[in-house]
């Protein structure tokens, strides 16, 4: 029986360019030249989100035990696979979820993103409070003017507990800032007409 090497295969159909192109890659491929491409393919919506969830656990297991130089973390040993092979002592779990923080921040700043979706439910009990409108803005540093990425004002969910899952946006110019902003919610409207609050649950934001 033949052997599939999942790392090197090329397996993951990506979007080259706006005429919707599509090319298979390899993992590694994908993360090299993640820039590179426009976003995800394959069948469905749901399809492309759960590709998308399988390789974002890729970077969160890798920086979970290893800093950005590359060294594990002093809470616990890896073994020569990589693997973790003691738990965090509960004396040094908040000096470890620092250190997490702190990479992911460094992550962030080192890289910027092109691409972000987001995924988010409606409040458990009822669709009271859930967004009628959500506008999606950018910026590429702190000191830059934000952009307009996105309007989305269709399909939204109004019920209770149910899930959103946004398409795939792609800003004209890489970024590092992201703002979400609900403009319009079905909360009761104050008396010049403008909505007081919204309400969303476990609310995900991925970029690429």
């Amino acid at each position: 029986m033949g052997k599939y090497n999942l790392l090197d295969e090329k397996w993951i159909p990506v979007i080259l360019n706006e005429k919707g192109s599509i090319e298979k890659v390899s993992i590694l491929e994908l993360f090299k030249n993640a820039s590179s491409y426009l976003a995800l393919g394959g069948d469905t919506e749901t399809q492309k989100f759960a590709l998308l969830r399988f390789l974002l656990a890729i970077p969160q297991t890798v920086y979970s035990r290893f800093g950005m130089n590359g060294d594990p973390y002093e809470f616990f040993t890896v073994d020569e696979k990589f693997m973790q092979i003691e738990e965090v002592e509960d004396e040094d779990s908040e000096d470890y979820k620092y250190e997490l923080g702190s990479t992911w921040s460094d992550l962030w700043k080192e890289k910027k993103y092109s691409k972000i979706m987001f995924d988010y439910f409606t409040r458990f009990e009822n669709g009271n409070a859930a967004p009628l409108e959500i506008v999606l803005y950018t910026k590429a540093d702190a000191d830059a003017e934000w952009v307009k990425l996105a309007t989305v004002n269709q399909g939204l969910p109004t019920g209770g507990n149910q899930e959103y899952q946004s398409a795939m946006f792609t800003a004209e110019q890489p970024f590092s800032y992201f703002r979400f902003c609900v403009t319009k919610s079905k909360a009761y409207a104050d008396p010049v007409g403008v909505n007081s609050n919204f309400v969303i649950g476990e609310l995900s934001l991925f970029g690429l």
